[in-house]
């Protein structure tokens, strides 16, 4: 009697198994379907960010280029292999956007090619290529219209994981800022600095994701259900990038954030064109301009004086920038190359007796302009500067494009940009890798949505050939950064050894890895070193010496001059100890050095005038070094009976 209930439940629950399976795989298919798988792995580079390492040396920023070219690298090779196997033609739409950037890539590489000691096969210049690969396949990307029934399409993804990146990193700094998330003891006692450890980047990473999120929250219609999930994110990541920045205290984020906000505002509620109405004549016009003026300024003034010793330390560097800019002003110096040659110049600065004692307080180790436009024109002159600035001319006339005020996702893309652009003035958004990845992929954003001026359709041999090539050059660059990465590892353990005064263990690492790292400047200053503390100063001038054609430090300097004391050569021991004393004028140590060379060599009216000079001298930050510094060198003092106050 129960057997036929059995037969038909059986039977009932095969159906809704069935159903089940079938229901799966077609919303499997929707989802994934139509590019979206790709989009999903194409968006993996922006996440760049999250990375870390305690076992890479500088690991919070060496892990992250590590990550991107994985990342880079895999997509290019999955991509690759899609192209050379897909039938249906691919056509790509060419806008002004792409023209220029390519025009500015083309132009660094061959400025690379006469910059000395400078090999194509850098960091830097790896980062742009992978950067302009990924820009094309972000926009093309962008350009697919297709959505599912969610209302899902292949920009949104890309947008969605770009809202959960800087979601994530307002969420990790908020978590810092209330001690959730434990502050390692040699971070440099910042509050809050995400995942880069300082919250100057940190902050510029972040301030125009608050206009991103607004103009997410704010400007897109919600049609479907996607739609809505995107708006709500939007709406979390402003809030939360309005809850972290300020506790960065970076006015450059600040400012980058206020002015894509305020770009979004114009464009939604068409701001520009109610003023025109508003004001309508010429004493409503001077009043207008008036007032802004008033206002600007103001708000100028309360900037400049919220971190009055910071605003002084830019405007020491962007003059000593000038003179850079002056000796070479067409070309450049080369290709990534301002911290090979500001400190020079600031050292000179200093030793021709131009620097007030204000300036000598806030100069400091400088690697970047704290403006990339003059730092661009430093490196590549001029005529880099305009081929830069010629990037933003199409982006810029495309605002005044009617057919582009539809387009909200173009001003969204705006909007970030302008945000990063606004902090370039002041700070190095474009430095950092995190930051640089997010610029290129608003870029991308805004070319899609853009006019374009041609349509480019290879033929299927062309991209047959291409494909392959990319497959290979990727193939062997992964294997290579492979190795890479095993030698940082061997690098940082070697660093560690040296530390715990091993140094015959650090020095066998050292030897091992030197043929791959013969051309970078921190290595050499590290192997330099570890062989000067262990008493090995020949070998380590050799290596010191090296490490100048890629390093301006005053560490460096500081290494040399100890080197060739222990060697007996007083002229070069006394020029690096006051190269490095340059450099950072306030600092004592290395002109205590200097006196204890002078010391040594029986100079003792060089000794007691630098002793006197050092007596006097304003401490800028308190620390158990400079007191014994300072003790040591009233001692000096006293003994040579020289009238002084003790400190």
């Amino acid at each position: 009697m129960n057997k036929i209930p059995q037969a038909r439940y059986r039977l009932f629950e095969k159906s809704v198994q069935r159903s089940s399976v079938s229901c799966l795989t077609f919303f499997m298919k929707d989802l994934i379907g139509k590019y979206y798988s790709l989009a999903v792995l194409c968006s993996l580079p922006i996440f760049t960010v999250y990375l870390w390492s305690d076992q890479l040396v500088n690991g919070r920023y060496t892990a992250k280029t590590f990550y991107f070219y994985f990342c880079s690298a895999i997509v290019f090779i999955v991509l690759s292999v899609i192209a050379l196997f897909k039938k249906s033609r691919v056509r790509i739409k060419i806008t002004k956007l792409d023209l220029a950037l390519l025009i500015y890539y083309f132009y660094n590489f061959i400025r690379i090619l006469f910059t000395p000691d400078k090999p194509v096969y850098n960091t830097r210049f790896i980062c742009y290529t992978l950067l302009i690969g990924l820009y094309f396949i972000w926009k093309y990307l962008f350009e697919i219209q297709s959505e599912n029934r969610f209302g899902i399409t292949p920009g949104k993804i890309l947008v969605t994981a770009l809202l959960i990146t800087g979601a994530g990193q307002a969420v990790w700094g908020f978590l810092q800022i209330y001690n959730v998330i434990p502050v390692p003891p040699n971070i440099g006692g910042f509050r809050v600095f995400g995942n880069f450890g300082n919250p100057a980047p940190y902050a510029s990473f972040l301030g125009p994701f608050a206009a991103l999120g607004f103009g997410i929250y704010l400007l897109p219609k919600v049609q479907k259900p996607f739609d809505n999930i995107l708006k709500n994110l939007g709406l979390v990541t402003l809030l939360l990038c309005l809850l972290v920045l300020p506790v960065t205290k970076s006015r450059s984020a600040w400012l980058g954030a206020f002015t894509g906000c305020l770009l979004i505002l114009i464009y939604r509620y068409e701001l520009l064109h109610k003023a025109k109405y508003l004001f309508n004549n010429r004493w409503k016009k001077s009043a207008a301009v008036l007032m802004l003026l008033v206002i600007v300024l103001f708000g100028s003034s309360a900037l400049y004086h919220f971190k009055l010793e910071s605003a002084y330390g830019r405007l020491l560097q962007w003059k000593i920038t000038a003179d850079m800019i002056l000796d070479k002003p067409v070309f450049g110096h080369g290709f990534d190359s301002y911290g090979l040659h500001y400190n020079t110049y600031q050292a000179d600065y200093f030793l021709h007796g131009y620097g007030t004692e204000q300036e000598k307080m806030v100069a400091g180790n400088t690697k970047q302009a704290h403006n990339e436009f003059f730092e661009i024109t430093a490196e590549l002159g001029i005529v880099g500067l305009f081929l830069g600035l010629g990037i933003l001319l199409p982006v810029i006339l495309s605002l005044f494009n009617r057919n582009q005020k539809e387009r909200v996702y173009f001003i969204i893309g705006v909007s970030g940009l302008c945000g990063y652009l606004i902090e370039s003035f002041f700070t190095y958004p474009l430095q950092i890798l995190p930051s640089l990845i997010v610029f290129v992929f608003l870029m991308s954003i805004v070319s899609a949505n853009s006019v374009g001026i041609g349509r480019i359709q290879p033929n299927r041999s062309v991209i047959a050939i291409s494909t392959i090539i990319i497959i290979a050059i990727m193939a062997v660059f992964t294997v290579d950064q492979i190795r890479n990465y095993d030698i940082h590892k061997k690098w940082n353990r070697a660093n560690q050894y040296s530390g715990m005064q091993w140094y015959e263990n650090s020095e066998k690492i050292y030897a091992e890895i030197y043929p791959y790292l013969e051309s970078n400047g921190d290595f050499l200053l590290n192997y330099g070193g570890t062989l000067a503390l262990n008493r090995k100063p020949k070998e380590a001038i050799s290596l010191l010496k090296k490490a100048e054609k890629y390093l301006n430090d005053p560490n460096l300097y500081l290494s040399l001059g100890n080197c060739y004391k222990e060697v007996g050569n007083f002229q070069k021991s006394e020029y690096y100890y006051q190269k490095a004393g340059a450099i950072v004028p306030h600092q004592m140590y290395p002109k205590y050095l200097l006196v204890k060379l002078y010391e040594k060599y029986q100079r003792n009216e060089q000794m007691l005038d630098l002793a006197e000079k050092i007596s006097e001298m304003a401490v800028k930050i308190p620390s158990v070094a400079v007191t014994q510094i300072k003790r040591e060198i009233d001692i000096i003092l006293e003994k040579n009976d020289c009238n002084f106050t003790p400190r």
